[in-house]
């Protein structure tokens, strides 16, 4: 009985957890490969490329819709397939390719996905009946293929869909509002922003008066970028009779430091019609710089030996005397020959070491 009820329950999970896309399968048409050697077994296609101009042509099944957008197959590839490309057709011509993301190295049945229609910024055209698959420039690579199809999206892909199409809209119009405030031409300007051990002081000039005779001082605290949409908080109106003003206020409200704030002169009406570009901290006068401690050095360094390419006098001062390098090999090991790579004596292919890649870490050392 309770292996009929789990039956039942995984039989309701696969069914509510599929989706239902159309798809069109493709078709290896072996008479068109190009710098190729192709050979078939177990439903997989074998493919060696002999070459720099290795391709071959798929027939679809059936027709396309403006939704199929998906290129989907399974590979197994002891190397990586580097400039693959698509084009579509008939005819295959220049208007129809479409650069795709690398094939990467799987010693092992994996699955490649890529979204065509993000690569080509529209939808397949309608009457495309096949597609032709570029293995990249370099013979001697070898890659199985099986179950390859165009296919739309299924709701996992979509909803990842609408949430970069939704982050790139937001950093779109962060973009946008950076670039107007970098544009803007503004009548007034903060001189001087000091800190003191409890005061924030502003000094403004005002380079032309206002016809509605009315400003106020805003502040950005660090958490406001100049691309965030939120509004600046109001601080306080200022005087608008004369060229400029002299503002005083608490550096400390409701236990914030305000030592990181930006500060603008606004319109008194409207916190975001800024007057004047916004200005971090100019001077400090927190106290006297004779009557400062040292600074304090720590008991021990557990944590701090990492090297970066910083301030070599950072070291010094809290006393590092030795430092501990962490390589990330990646780098500096590849299968691919070129200038100034030295061949590592290994059996197998052959393996180089890039000594450009090292130099970045031998003039950080040195």
């Amino acid at each position: 009985m309770f292996c009929r009820l789990l039956a039942a329950l995984l039989l309701v999970w696969v069914c509510c957890s599929s989706t239902t896309a159309e798809c069109a399968d493709l078709r290896l048409r072996i008479e068109t490969a190009h710098d190729l050697n192709i050979s078939e077994s177990d439903g997989a296609w074998t493919i060696e490329t002999t070459g720099n101009d290795p391709y071959v042509v798929f027939d679809l099944d059936g027709p396309v819709n403006t939704e199929m957008r998906v290129l989907d197959f399974e590979y197994f590839a002891t190397k990586p397939i580097r400039n693959f490309s698509l084009y579509y057709g008939p005819p295959m011509t220049a208007t129809g390719l479409v650069d795709l993301p690398n094939i990467p190295q799987a010693e092992g049945w994996h699955r490649y996905t890529t979204d065509l229609q993000s690569a080509m910024g529209r939808s397949l055209p309608l009457q495309t009946r096949q597609v032709r698959l570029d293995f990249g420039m370099q013979a001697g690579c070898r890659i199985q293929l099986r179950d390859l199809s165009l296919r739309e999206f299924n709701d996992r892909e979509r909803q990842a869909a609408e949430q970069a199409s939704e982050l790139k809209l937001r950093r779109q119009k962060s973009a946008d509002r950076i670039s107007s405030y970098l544009a803007s031409d503004y009548t007034d300007r903060l001189t001087s922003v000091r800190v003191t051990a409890n005061q924030i002081i502003v000094d403004a000039t005002f380079d032309r008066v206002q016809n509605d005779g009315g400003r106020q001082l805003v502040e950005f605290p660090a958490s406001i970028s100049i691309g965030d949409e939120t509004d600046p908080a109001s601080v306080q109106p200022v005087q608008t009779s004369g060229d400029g003003c002299h503002v005083e206020i608490p550096r400390y409200v409701d236990g914030r430091d305000r030592l990181h704030s930006a500060f603008a002169i606004a319109d008194a009406g409207n916190t975001n019609q800024l007057l004047s570009a916004r200005t971090y901290a100019t001077e400090f006068s927190v106290a006297d710089a004779a009557n400062m401690a040292e600074p304090p050095k720590p008991d021990n360094q557990k944590g701090l030996g990492g090297l970066f390419p910083g301030p070599e006098a950072d070291l010094s001062e809290l006393g590092i005397s030795a430092v501990t390098i962490n390589l990330l090999l990646n780098p500096y090991v590849t299968d691919d020959d070129g200038p100034n790579r030295e061949r590592i004596p290994v059996d197998g292919p052959p393996v180089y070491f890039n000594a450009d890649a090292f130099q970045q870490t031998d003039r950080i050392v040195s």
